[in-house]
Formats: structure tokens, C-alpha cells, sequence
């Protein structure tokens, strides 16, 4: 029996050793190799173990990240056109969308397939993660809404009247972060003339973000550290300054926009969306063009279209005193100067 648990203790120790330790195949993995998410992602996504990054295909040249998925209008747009070039990673943790999210993930995998095997490209384009973003990785409590379209990590505020987020019940949901996920995109890495120029690799070339956490979003941002650099366009979805709070410790515009100034990017537009707001930002080196699949039927297009205007009057020598300037004003509304 001493035996039995003396070995007991050897194994674990053993196995605890070797996930402290580096991986010895020569990767370059960035997420921790005892993460939820490098666990998530081998079971996801099709992985290479060299250099710790995700297949894709060789003809996807966008990424898009959805978080707070739900129907995705971003997976619609890319089930109507087969895009080749773009690939969309969802991440939704409530019992009511991911079932259906699931299914559409599926049927868009196995499309034009023949006999038993599936096409590389196009069951590799699409990928459905049943997990909430937040800040930190773990398991949490999530709080369902009255309408499953304003559940979010966050708790009801004491002072919410909005019925949409009055919460209904509780479910336990897996917390990952940007910080463990975006690491595992390999993206080239492209810099402005004055950065020394163009270095390629052979990954993607863009990876555009939206979030729509209700109330979290700015968790969620946090949550990616450095590695939100990676992102090109972030959209996320904030309370306004000096509403009345729905949940508690939710994003306030002011605080999301003072974060993503630390991190260099480019406040782009606020925009009003009743008692909400959607905040729009372009990496600072972002030099386009946007792809024409954000172009199309999706929520945010009129911010993606103009995208390319605003960024040839910024790199212009001619037109760079054209870049746009913001400024906060006391009730809280960003214009444009």
C-alpha cells in the first residue's frame, strides 16, 4: 500500500516536472504549456507541434476573432461566400448559441465533401470554442439574462432596470484569454518604413477583433496583455460615461479607451448605440487594405469600408495633417475634429 502511494506521488511529481518544463521539440510556443488553452487548442484546432501555432490553411490571409459570439454575422458572411482567404475562430460560452453555433461550424466543415474525407481547406476555415474571454484563465460563475443576448461574466448591478440583463440563473463557464489564444496565430510580421520596413514570414497577413461581451469587453481586452499588438481593427462594445450601471465592474468607454492608449492604438470613432456604445481602433501601423469579406453583410462594414480612406490619409506625406483627432467632451461624446 506505501508502495502503491509512494509510486502515486513519483508519477505526479514526474508529470509536474515535465509540464514546468520548456517543450524540447524546438517550438516556439508563447502559450504556456500547462494553459487551459494550449489544452483547448489541441483539442480545437489542428496544431503544429513544431512551431506550437495553428494550421491553416495556405490560402487564409485573414483571421477574425469573434468573442460573444451568439449568431455571428461574421460566420453567416463567411457561409454565404466561401471566402478562401479569410478564417473566423468563435468563442460563446452559453448552452443556447453554442449548440446552434456547433451545428453551423460543422455543416460549413463538411461542405462539398466526398465519401468519408474532408476537404484541408475547408474544415479548417471555421472554429467554434464553447468558452467565455475574460482577463484571467479559470471557472467561473456566468450569469444568464432574461434574454440570452445580455448574459455576461460580470454580476447584475445593484442598480440595473434594463429587464434584458436582469439575470435569470447561474451556469459554470471555462475562462480563457486573448493572451493564451493570440499567441497561437501565426501572422507576418509587417512594420512601417520608418520600422525598418516589410518582414515576412509565412503566416497570416491581417487578424481583425470584435467583442461584445456585455460588460466584460474590457476584461477581455485586458486579458490579451502585449499581444493585443497583434490585432489590426478592435471593435468592442461599451457602456457610456455616467450611464447608469447594468452590471458591476463593466466597461466604462473612458476606462477602455485609456487602456487601449497605453497600448498605442488609434481611437478610429465612438459610436452611440442607445444606453451603449461601440468603440472602433486601427493598430497604428495598420497599412490595409481591409479585406473585402469585412466589406460585405456585417454589423461594423461602414467602419471597415472607411478604413482604407483613413489610412491613406495618414501614411500620406500629403494628406497626413487629414488623420483624425478626438476629443472627449464632458458628457461623454467623442467627434471628430
Amino acid at each position: 500500500m506505501f508502495r502503491m502511494g509512494l509510486l502515486s506521488f513519483c508519477v505526479l511529481a514526474s508529470l509536474q516536472a515535465i509540464l514546468n518544463q520548456p517543450p524540447s521539440f524546438g517550438s516556439k510556443i508563447e502559450t504556456p504549456i500547462d494553459s487551459m488553452m494550449h489544452t483547448i487548442a489541441h483539442m480545437n484546432f489542428p496544431m503544429d507541434l513544431a512551431t506550437g501555432k495553428i494550421k491553416l490553411p495556405q490560402t487564409i490571409k485573414n483571421v477574425v476573432i469573434d468573442v460573444g459570439a451568439r449568431e455571428s454575422d461574421y460566420l453567416e458572411r463567411l457561409e454565404l461566400t466561401n471566402d478562401e482567404e479569410t478564417a473566423i475562430f468563435l468563442f460563446d460560452p452559453q448552452p443556447s448559441s453554442g449548440v446552434q453555433l456547433a451545428e453551423r461550424v460543422a455543416k460549413f466543415s463538411l461542405r462539398g465533401i466526398e465519401n468519408t474525407w474532408l476537404d484541408p481547406l475547408k474544415s479548417n476555415q471555421a472554429f467554434y470554442t464553447k468558452a467565455a474571454l475574460g482577463e484571467n484563465e479559470g471557472i467561473t460563475e456566468f450569469n444568464v439574462a432574461w434574454a440570452p443576448a445580455c448574459s455576461s461574466l460580470p454580476a447584475e448591478s445593484d442598480e440595473n432596470d434594463f429587464w434584458c440583463a436582469k439575470s435569470s440563473r447561474k451556469i459554470t463557464v471555462t475562462v480563457l484569454t486573448l493572451a493564451g489564444f493570440l499567441p497561437l496565430i501565426d501572422k507576418k510580421v509587417v512594420t512601417t518604413a520608418q520600422h525598418g520596413g516589410n518582414h515576412n514570414s509565412t503566416g497570416v497577413e491581417q487578424i481583425h477583433l470584435k467583442i461584445d461581451a456585455e460588460g466584460a469587453d474590457l476584461m477581455v481586452l485586458r486579458g490579451a496583455r502585449d499581444f493585443l499588438r497583434m490585432c489590426d481593427t478592435v471593435v468592442i462594445e461599451c457602456q457610456r460615461d455616467g450611464g447608469k450601471s447594468k452590471r458591476k465592474s463593466e466597461c466604462v468607454t473612458k476606462d477602455a479607451v485609456a487602456y487601449m492608449d497605453t497600448l498605442g492604438f488609434k481611437l478610429y470613432e465612438v459610436e452611440g448605440q442607445g444606453g451603449l456604445v461601440n468603440i472602433f481602433w486601427v493598430h497604428p501601423e495598420y497599412q490595409g487594405p481591409v479585406p473585402e469579406f469585412l466589406k460585405g453583410r456585417v454589423s461594423f462594414r461602414k467602419f471597415y469600408s472607411a478604413i482604407d480612406g483613413w489610412v491613406a490619409a495618414k501614411y500620406s506625406p500629403v494628406a497626413k495633417e487629414m488623420s483624425k483627432e478626438y476629443t472627449l467632451y464632458s458628457d461623454g461624446v467623442y467627434v471628430v475634429q
